[in-house]
């Protein structure tokens, strides 16, 4: 056990909640030994392991570089992983996973929740580094004896194998690290998300009217309440001086609820500008970026399926985070924002707004000189 420190929280309630926990130490060992008939054991023993996490579309995709390694490390376990629709079609095909629970954490009692119980797995691995009390109280309530998983932020009595990470890192760093201590390789693999696209998602970039232009990618919509966006605007503007100066194609691409949005910002752009609201599967979005020039992203899904793709990726980081966290953690992105981290909504759009077009062109000029075939300069 070891306390909490005060820089590892936003706040300081939840600082305080996180000491509580730590003074509650014996009493959740205690009620861990009386959930689970089982006893902890070495990773080496184990044959069947849950993991559990994040809903969204991204923390599902960046955490897919660090599989491999945990397969490989423990060749004798099966890995299963637990994630909804639409996260759970990043996982589609993935030839280090046996099996996808499609759906999000169970709530007790649920049929759910016997399922897992039922497969009687020897532990379950909990890949969220931030908002984890949740998932560490599942893991403890099912029974599961070995319980993998982040004690930075307090209530590491419900953990058997608890890590403290001891310096702020791009988050898909931390799941890095986790598999890193329990299979004994150096964390110096790769970040890229791995995806797995089949012939039949490169046969869905033929939905795509046909064109001879190259196609740039635009991410402007988000799942995330109160995200803040770039003046529409801006991304107008963007989207004409690029057709004219390279020139390419515009494809708005988003979720069938992102049509209408997006319809109305086409109008805008004019030109040759498309809008891919919904035609894709996740793995068809994969094979489509791979064929592009590059992309424009919110912090959110979009900038994660370029990274997969390993596609010069322009976005816009989360504002409310800390940038050390939600910054670049390959070397095809370029954070377009300032470093500002924890801004409250009113003044996250404020500095947005301030972000001139100016200064995104100049990104992009840096990146693919004006002056050089364009064809030519991917990277």
């Amino acid at each position: 056990m070891s306390w909490p420190r005060r820089k590892n929280f936003r706040n300081n309630s939840n600082w305080c909640l996180a000491q509580v926990s730590e003074l509650a130490h014996p009493l959740l060992k205690l009620w861990t030994r009386v959930r689970s008939s089982r006893s902890p054991s070495p990773p080496a023993q184990w044959r069947k392991a849950l993991l559990i996490g994040s809903n969204h579309i991204g923390d599902v995709l960046y955490n897919t570089a660090s599989l491999p390694f945990l397969a490989q490390g423990l060749p004798q376990c099966s890995f299963h992983f637990m994630a909804p629709e639409p996260a759970a079609g990043a996982l589609d095909h993935n030839p280090h996973l046996n099996r996808i629970h499609r759906f999000s954490r169970p709530v007790p009692g649920s049929e759910e929740e016997k399922l897992l119980i039922d497969e009687c797995y020897d532990a379950i691995l909990c890949y969220n580094s931030g908002y984890h009390i949740a998932d560490l109280l599942f893991a403890a309530r099912t029974g599961i004896p070995n319980r993998i998983g982040y004690a930075h932020k307090g209530f590491s009595g419900l953990l058997t194998y608890p890590l403290r990470p001891d310096s702020f890192q791009p988050f898909p760093s931390y799941f890095r690290g986790l598999v890193s201590q329990l299979t004994g390789f150096p964390p110096t693999w790769s970040l890229r998300p791995l995806l797995y696209p089949q012939l039949s998602n490169f046969a869905e970039t033929c939905l795509l009217p046909p064109c001879d232009r190259q196609d740039v990618a635009f991410f402007v919509t988000t799942r995330q309440p109160d995200a803040k966006k770039w003046p529409t605007e801006r991304f107008v503007e963007l989207g004409q001086w690029l057709q004219e100066v390279y020139p390419v194609r515009i494809v708005l691409s988003g979720a069938s609820v992102d049509r209408e949005e997006l319809e109305n910002l086409r109008s805008k752009i004019g030109g040759a500008c498309v809008v891919n609201a919904g035609l894709m599967s996740l793995l068809g979005l994969a094979a489509w970026l791979r064929q592009c020039r590059m992309a424009f992203a919110l912090d959110s899904a979009g900038r994660h399926l370029a990274n997969a793709a390993n596609l010069p990726v322009f976005y816009f980081r989360n504002l409310r985070s800390r940038a050390s966290e939600t910054g670049s953690y390959l070397e095809n992105e370029v954070d377009l924002c300032p470093p500002n981290e924890f801004v409250n909504p009113m003044e996250q759009q404020i500095l947005l707004d301030s972000i001139s077009f100016a200064s995104v062109q100049k990104k992009v000029e840096e990146r693919f000189p004006i002056s050089r075939s364009f064809p030519d300069s991917r990277l």
